[in-house]
């Protein structure tokens, strides 16, 4: 059994701890060395002999099942998709949405989570609303739920489609009172979990949410091309697939033109998978699995907060106290305190060129942070060693006080 003390720091598990201080898997992770050996084994092996090699197919069902138990949910609720906008455009073009119907999602969402719902109000005359990011008086960031449910009291709202964590923020949203509010209103609410899953403990046999939709290639330390769409048991069969294939039917083997779709998520997928990509999820999930995204959770919550402690002592050292008004727009901190709100990244504001921030970090210092909407966001994983977390932060600090 893999624990995460014993993966903490361990480049034969993670070899980018050798090549750089990585600090974007809110944007995309490096792969664990049991991903890549396995994706290794099944290229060369479906290269050679294609199915006439080991039963990689079997991989498919066993990735559903990781997946199941990652999230709490049952194997059939569990779909095989390539990424967020693939899964969220099959539950958006499966609702069944008539003029006059209401969208609600916030503004700051990242736009896979937006424009399939803007490209299914388009088809049958509904509408979407978009609840604005609001600030704090500390100058956090946040979308407000109170506002977002009272956007959904407005008017005839089907669905409530909203990120589990926000991209450029780092809040965690409060799926259980959202979810509880939509689940008394027969509100479908459809969450994005591309920014959570992996380092934000979910439990949907608790969570009152309808659908998630997520790529793997973020939290999940998963190829591109391989996530998931997880659909509640009572919403399977309300859904209509806007796309099917063979793979969407029962009994998907028997060609015969047998056309009655499958009773589980199962329908829908609609063809062939990316299979070296699947087998590579599947390593990453069961290494998660291992170690248990509650104890993820932590650790990460923990590395964001000593990155933000010794960025404001390393200012501190250079003689820029953070609480004086003269030196609020040095840097400005967005994420929520608490851990229970916050995801797993930090992001803050930093000034004019956060771009130029970036590449400079990585090009000069070797420390890769993401820029993103005019915002810094760094974003460790659980492999990350304090050592790390304390040379970025001196490093942006120095960065921040030098101007």
């Amino acid at each position: 059994m893999r624990t995460l003390e014993s993966m903490v720091g361990n480049e034969a598990i993670f070899p980018i701890l050798g090549k750089r201080d990585f600090f974007n898997h809110a944007g995309a992770s490096p792969w664990p060395m049991p991903a890549i050996e396995a994706m290794r084994r099944c290229v060369e092996d479906w290269g050679v002999l294609t199915y006439l090699g080991e039963g990689w197919f079997d991989r498919i069902g066993k990735l559903r099942e990781a997946l199941a138990g990652l999230i709490g949910a049952s194997v059939d609720e569990i779909s095989i998709q390539r990424n967020t906008g693939d899964a969220i455009s099959m539950v958006a073009g499966g609702l069944s949405l008539r003029a006059g119907d209401r969208i609600v999602t916030a503004g700051c969402e990242y736009p896979s989570n937006v424009y399939p719902w803007f490209n299914a109000a388009e088809r049958v005359g509904a509408s979407v609303e978009l609840v604005p990011e609001d600030r704090a008086a500390d100058g956090r960031a946040f979308v407000d739920e109170d506002r977002l449910i009272e956007a959904c009291e407005r008017g005839c709202t089907r669905v409530l489609a909203i990120s589990h964590v926000q991209w450029t923020s780092g809040q965690q949203m409060n799926l259980q009172k959202l979810g509880s509010f939509c689940r008394e209103r027969d509100i479908f609410f459809c969450v994005d979990g591309i920014q959570s899953l992996g380092v934000v403990p979910l439990d949907v046999s608790k969570t009152p949410v309808d659908a998630i939709c997520s790529g793997g290639h973020k939290w999940l330390m998963s190829p591109l091309g391989a996530g998931l769409l997880y659909v509640r048991r009572q919403w399977i069969e309300r859904l209509r697939p806007p796309s099917v294939g063979w793979a969407s039917v029962e009994r998907p083997l028997d060609w015969s033109i047998k056309w009655k779709l499958q009773a589980s998520a199962e329908r829908f997928e609609t063809g062939t998978h990316n299979l070296a990509g699947v087998v590579g999820m599947l390593e990453s999930i069961r290494l998660l699995n291992e170690v248990g995204v509650e104890r993820i959770h932590a650790r990460v919550r923990g590395l964001c907060e000593r990155f933000e402690a010794a960025v404001k002592s390393e200012l501190s050292e250079r003689g820029i106290d953070m609480s004086s008004s003269g030196h609020h727009d040095v840097v400005r901190w967005l994420t929520p305190r608490e851990n229970y709100r916050a995801g797993g990244a930090s992001c803050f504001e930093i000034g004019p060129d956060p771009e130029k921030f970036a590449t400079n970090l990585d090009r000069e210092d070797r420390i890769h942070l993401a820029a993103r909407m005019g915002r810094m966001r760094f974003s460790p994983h659980f492999y990350n060693t304090e050592e790390q977390i304390d040379r970025a932060a001196r490093a942006v600090g120095r960065r921040l006080a030098e101007g």
